[in-house]
């Protein structure tokens, strides 16, 4: 498992850097981690307008004129954690349900006659009732029908990964929400979303079951978005270079 700094240590990381970091990073075609740490410092917050320009260059250099757009769909609002933070908590009281596989395969067709052509599986986590029976056969049902298929769900085993990968599922996205172990503690109540290293090691789990996209990000709000985006990029970092492929 890749470790990952304490926050506080981030934070102090971030408050050494000055204006001369910033100025050097944005002179540079491509950045490391410590320009990315100087851009997101407090010291960069007077080259906003000068790294929103750049930012929008990169993106017309790498992207052009193109926007790819997916569409969710949500399989079920059921969910054994208790996040502070989340309306799908399992102590809130809200109706519930989870879609049988024949109405999935509905509303998927529903989006395919819209236009879109990727789709991103997104359910709460409660393995019992969605488990990867379920992700596998609409994958199977699915797969045929669009360009890409993602999915948003609890974490799973490698093995599971590589079971829906198999099926036709190619993309995974999973959040730490905060990579402030402490913070981690406190807005994760119950479930097996607790257990914060689980968590951490899922991207790794995805990408060596031969995903070929996985996706990884914090709630912004939770604690210090400064030092959640610098842990990110060390997060990435260490993926990059396991799995490079």
């Amino acid at each position: 498992m890749a470790t990952i700094p304490d926050s506080a240590v981030l934070r102090q990381w971030l408050l050494r850097i000055a204006e001369s970091d910033v100025r050097a990073a944005l002179r540079k075609e491509r950045g490391d981690l410590h320009d990315l740490a100087a851009l997101l410092s407090p010291a960069a917050e007077p080259f906003l307008p000068e790294m929103a320009a750049k930012s929008s260059l990169i993106t017309l250099q790498r992207f052009g004129r193109t926007t790819q757009i997916y569409a969710p769909l949500y399989l079920s609002n059921l969910c054994t954690n208790r996040c502070a933070y989340c309306g799908f908590s399992a102590g809130n009281k809200i109706p519930r349900r989870h879609l049988t596989l024949d109405e999935a395969e509905t509303e998927a067709a529903i989006l395919q006659e819209r236009g879109f052509q990727h789709i991103l599986l997104v359910s709460g986590e409660a393995p019992k009732v969605l488990d990867v029976d379920y992700l596998e056969e609409i994958a199977l049902r699915l797969r045929d029908r669009f360009a890409a298929l993602s999915i948003e769900v609890q974490p799973l085993s490698q093995e599971e990964y590589a079971r829906l990968f198999r099926a036709g599922i190619t993309a995974v996205a999973v959040y730490q929400e905060t990579y402030d172990r402490e913070v981690y503690q406190q807005v994760h109540l119950a479930g097996k979303k607790c257990d914060y290293d689980y968590r951490f090691d899922t991207p790794a789990r995805a990408a060596a079951a031969g995903m070929r996209e996985v996706g990884l990000g914090a709630l912004l709000g939770l604690a210090d978005w400064r030092a959640e985006g610098l842990a990110l990029a060390l997060h990435l970092q260490s993926l990059r270079k396991q799995f490079w492929r």
